[in-house]
């Protein structure tokens, strides 16, 4: 394995880590979470089981989806990734179970933000790495099966997993769970993080590119 290829996977396995504690600050600020772990939380609330056992179980059947309705192999990686990050989810949750309990708005809002924006950056890092995630193999299921461009398939998938954490919590009595105000300001402003962290991420990458010695 070349050394570029190790130091993709380090920055992607980064991404991972900050991905599951940025979700359990979400948590914690208590404003919800994003469509995809919002249904995961709801999941997790109503049955009692972890975030991590709902991240890997519903990851394998998004990349089983993708597996059979785009005829390509089965996405291990993106199974591992899933695994990865919820197993980091339920650490963290253990880790902050008894501390990062704010009860002041201000608090709260101020822990939300940073949240949201360690989000962006680890999202970034792992689409830099290159290493795939379940929600991306159901993305391109999702543009399979409706023959539609990236952006609307993306579109469908939000709204199916929207709905599918709405219907968890609403059918069982748990009012809203994990979807709240911060669901919407997360699915309207991720993007535009990402956007910019990948940006600064290749900035840096180049800098690194130029400075390095030649052999």
């Amino acid at each position: 394995m070349s050394k570029n290829n190790v130091k993709k996977i380090m920055i992607g396995f980064v991404g991972i880590l900050i991905i599951a504690y940025s979700v359990v600050m979400q948590i914690k600020a208590g404003f919800g979470l994003d469509s995809l772990n919002a249904l995961y939380g709801n999941l997790s609330i109503v049955t009692g089981r972890t975030f991590g056992f709902f991240s890997i179980c519903l990851g394998f059947i998004f990349i089983l989806i993708n597996h059979f309705t785009s005829k390509k192999r089965f996405n291990w990686t993106a199974l591992l990734v899933a695994f990865f990050i919820g197993t980091g989810v339920d650490q963290f949750n253990q880790i902050f179970a008894h501390s990062m309990n704010f009860e002041s708005w201000s608090a709260r809002i101020s822990l939300f933000l940073y949240a949201l924006i360690l989000y962006g950056i680890g999202i970034a890092l792992l689409i830099y790495s290159g290493m795939p995630s379940p929600l991306e193999e159901l993305q391109f299921a999702m543009q399979k099966l409706t023959n539609q461009s990236v952006a609307r398939a993306k579109f469908y998938t939000d709204l199916a997993l929207f709905s599918g954490a709405l219907l968890t919590s609403v059918l069982t009595g748990l009012g809203l769970g994990q979807i709240n105000v911060g669901t919407i300001i997360i699915t309207i402003f991720i993007g535009k993080i990402i956007e910019v962290s990948l940006q600064l991420i290749s900035k840096i990458e180049k800098k690194n590119t130029r400075v390095q010695p030649q052999s």
